[in-house]
């Protein structure tokens, strides 16, 4: 019940402040659209409702002519009216254009003037402030809500996540509702209650600061002491600035008379908030020290990094605007708002450092990159600090030299600062980077020396060793582990060990790397669950005490990974360590590729010996010439598609002037098929000395090849026995194209009769047919390389081809009629090569 309850409340929260910043940010845009296209005065006048302005900023620009008004001085009246607030805006609405002309009058002094104004557009550099001011307040308001409406999303029950979700509410609140760079008049709509609704959403979203604390209290994890006496701190957390914020309200409001009333209660409350926001700084960085692990300490190192130095800025500013609130009003209008920017572009970094923070994902390479972007920022806000100051001294000594009042002395000293810019920025942060990031440089000589090595490096386990010893004089770690997939099986191999790893190129973990192409961190990949491992690859990991993974990666993609331990001194990697490895990951992995590449090509030359070596044995298995047969004249041919064949043939002379010939194909390509085909020819011609009738011949060798062959190979086979003392043919067809009998007559018969494929069952029975052969009949043999041979349109020559092409030629030489044959297929397909073996057998009986 409570749990529904809270979730119920959360989401009313959140559906409120998504409410309030929406209608915030639409305001805030058609605020920002009016500013750039309407027509006003620039001089900066502040405006009360009951009282006379009072000008802060003087632009002449905006004047005719004399006399002109000087800051402090009081804006009398315009157009007639009094100069208040809403006669300002009485007189410059949001459709007043450009170039209308009204008279005022101003009090310097006792004296009073009379001028006159014209209203014009934005000046450029006010609008190169306005609108990335927008933008930026944009994105942060968005970022800040999306991340808390995330957070709560995937863990709704979660203390932390909750606490979470509202600081990242009341920071958009305040963003949206307290740092209005355009006033609200300027607004094209406005809501009912306006003032008030912003008085009090501005008011409630100083808890940041005490939610801000309580964060303190729950992250990384709830600590023991809050939670012994979670009641008391939460009391202790929110009470004060509360009470501060209704005694503020009750005073400016007259509510609440019996509480006591603090005149201004602002400062109070910027001084509450401080100290709550140093506090809960202070106890980030004792999360910090008291980190239960690697991930803990980089979650809590990335949100300090995220969060502190914006919230730090924005205080500095909320205390500005309060305690010193006359030395920040006369800070010039564009300088304020270039700091708010400056403001909005530092708070960028909060939602996206809580959110990986607590995706517990990417945490070193997110920190590097915020710890990076601060240092960017830092260097080149002080060398703009610097160029202007320098502008400004130089460019006087220049008029007071030259005697000129021009911009030309100005745009002469811009010009020459400007050129020196970039080169010293440049410097400035190079030289940091060195000094506070060290080990980037040792790390990076010695990577840069492997490179180099990499060239004179031509043996396998060399490349290997060498990688392993540079990288672990690098990183400081004993463990290196190469893991690189098998071209052929695409699982992974550790090379040293030569034992297989449990990964393959197509899992979650390998896409992941080859996406990313940079180091990972084992234990962010765990804690995180965003790559799905399984036992056995944590496991492997643990076993092997792995904390870091560098992809491998060449020209043809992902070829493995390199596993590292942790460091043998206990320490983290750093961030400068992973940029170096994620630079040169490219670099060791096309070296890598390059030396496999060398390895297969010296491999394949020698399997390609060997094949060749096999290629020459196979055909000297093959009848060269097939033996002179009493009644029968016969020719075959064999075309190997590649170098080894799963095709065969063969024909011997048995007792008594018989003769014996069989025709076989084994299912698939390559050695496997080759060395099958050999043992079946021989096992045929052993098993055919011993006299059995031919089915029990073909039975025997189904048998052998059920038993010694793998599941997945298989032969379809045809064998015939031919008496040429009665012209009787026995024949059994195991699964193989029925071979065509073209008869002399003119007749064409199918011999079909046999059995099941050899090798499928083992006790296939297999039954012959018989057939008297007559003069001048001829028996066609062949595999289902010439029947299948495709057309370019994927038509197969097929049996009609082959019979019809056979009966046209019949009383041909059988060798020619074998060429024709090929001839005609080698046409259908259109290629010189065949994509199966090609084998025939012609057979022809004797007058």
């Amino acid at each position: 019940m409570r749990k529904t309850v809270v979730r119920a409340g959360m989401t009313l929260v959140t559906i409120i402040v998504m409410l309030l910043v929406g209608v915030a940010l639409v305001q805030d845009y058609t605020r920002a659209d009016t500013l750039v296209s309407m027509g006003d005065i620039w001089s900066m006048i502040a405006l009360y409702e009951d009282s006379l302005g009072v000008f802060s900023e003087v632009d002449r620009d905006d004047f005719i002519q004399p006399p002109y008004p000087e800051p402090g001085d009081t804006l009398v009246s315009l157009q007639g009216l009094p100069g208040t607030l809403d006669n300002y805006f009485t007189v410059f609405t949001t459709e007043t254009p450009p170039g209308v002309v009204v008279p005022l009058e101003f009090k310097h002094g006792d004296s009073l003037y009379a001028t006159r104004v014209e209203t014009r557009s934005i000046p450029l550099l006010l609008h190169i402030v306005v609108v990335p001011g927008f933008i930026l307040r944009f994105l942060i308001a968005v970022s800040l809500v999306t991340v808390g409406l995330w957070a709560f999303a995937k863990r709704p029950d979660s203390r932390a996540v909750r606490v979470l979700a509202l600081f990242c509410y009341s920071l958009a609140l305040m963003m949206t509702f307290l740092f209005l760079s355009v006033a609200p008049a300027y607004a094209r709509f406005h809501i009912p209650f306006e003032e008030e609704v912003y008085q009090i959403v501005g008011l409630l979203s100083w808890l940041a600061a005490p939610l801000w604390l309580n964060l303190q209290f729950v992250f990384p994890r709830e600590k023991s002491w809050y939670l012994r006496r979670r009641p008391l701190f939460d009391l202790l957390c929110y009470a004060p600035p509360l009470l501060v914020m209704l005694m503020a309200a009750s005073a400016a409001h007259r509510l609440l008379p019996w509480l006591p009333k603090l005149s201004d209660g602002l400062p109070v409350l910027q001084v509450v908030i401080t100290a709550y926001f140093t506090l809960g700084t202070i106890l980030m960085f004792r999360s910090l020290g008291a980190a239960a692990d690697k991930v803990e300490h980089r979650m809590v190192r990335l949100v300090l990094w995220g969060s502190v130095p914006g919230l730090l800025l924005l205080f500095l500013i909320m205390l500005a605007g309060t305690v010193f609130r006359d030395w920040w009003s006369s800070v010039p209008y564009v300088a304020r708002l270039f700091v708010f920017d400056g403001l909005f572009l530092v708070l960028l970094l909060i939602p996206v450092s809580f959110a990986f923070a607590f995706g517990k994902y990417r945490l070193l390479e997110v920190e590097g990159r915020v710890r990076r972007g601060t240092l960017f920022v830092l260097v080149n806000a002080s060398l703009l600090a610097l160029l202007l100051v320098m502008v400004y001294k130089a460019g006087g000594w220049l008029i007071t030299v030259a005697g000129s009042r021009g911009p030309a002395p100005l745009l002469v000293v811009s010009i020459g600062v400007a050129v020196g810019f970039a080169p010293a920025q440049r410097k400035i942060r190079n030289w940091l980077e060195d000094r506070f990031y060290p080990e980037r440089e040792r790390l990076r000589t010695l990577l840069r020396d492997f490179i180099g090595l990499t060239r004179d490096i031509g043996d396998r386990d060399e490349f290997w060793l060498t990688l392993e010893e540079k990288l672990s004089q690098g990183l400081e770690t004993e463990s290196v582990m190469p893991v690189i997939f098998d071209a052929r099986s695409e699982n992974a191999v550790e090379i040293c060990r030569g034992e297989p790893a449990p990964f393959s190129r197509g899992s979650r973990l390998s896409r992941r790397l080859a996406q990313y192409a940079r180091p990972m961190l084992v234990d962010e990949i765990i804690a995180s669950g965003r790559l799905g491992l399984d036992m056995e690859q944590i496991r492997w990991f643990h076993a092997r005490e792995t904390a870091l993974l560098l992809p491998l990666i060449g020209h043809g993609g992902l070829l493995g990974f390199v596993a590292t331990g942790g460091k043998t001194t206990g320490e983290d990697y750093t961030h400068a360590e992973m940029e170096i490895l994620s630079s040169l990951a490219a670099q060791i992995g096309v070296a890598a590729e390059n030396l496999e590449l060398l390895r297969e090509k010296v491999e394949k030359e020698k399997l390609e010996e060997q094949l060749q070596i096999a290629r020459g044995i196979q055909k000297s298995l093959l009848p060269l010439e097939l033996p002179e047969t009493p009644g029968l004249e016969a020719a075959a041919s064999i075309t190997f598609c590649l170098e080894v064949a799963g095709d065969f043939y063969d024909m011997v002379t048995l007792e008594g002037g018989r003769t014996m010939f069989s025709l076989g194909d084994v299912t698939g390509k390559g050695m496997g098929p080759a060395l099958l085909t050999a043992n079946l020819q021989a096992s045929l011609r052993a098993i055919t000395e011993v006299g059995l009738t031919l089915p029990a011949v073909v039975s025997r060798v189904n048998r052998l090849m059920f038993e010694n062959t793998p599941d997945e190979f298989f032969v379809t086979f045809f064998t015939a026995l031919f008496e040429p003392d009665s012209r009787k043919l026995e024949w059994v067809n195991a699964g193989h194209n029925p071979p065509i009998l073209l008869r002399a007559s003119g007749a064409v018969e199918k011999l079909e009769q046999g059995g099941l494929l050899l090798g499928v069952m083992r006790d296939a029975a297999y039954r012959s047919g018989t057939t008297i052969l007559y003069p001048g009949d001829l028996l066609v043999l062949y595999t289902d390389g010439v029947s299948e041979a495709m057309s370019p349109s994927g038509e197969e020559f097929g049996e009609d081809r082959i019979e019809a092409l056979v009966t046209a030629g019949r009383n041909l030489p059988l060798q020619d009629l074998i060429d024709r044959l090929e001839a005609g297929v080698r046409a259908h397909t259109g290629s010189g090569d065949f994509a199966d073996d090609f084998t025939v057998m012609f057979v022809r009986v004797k007058d």
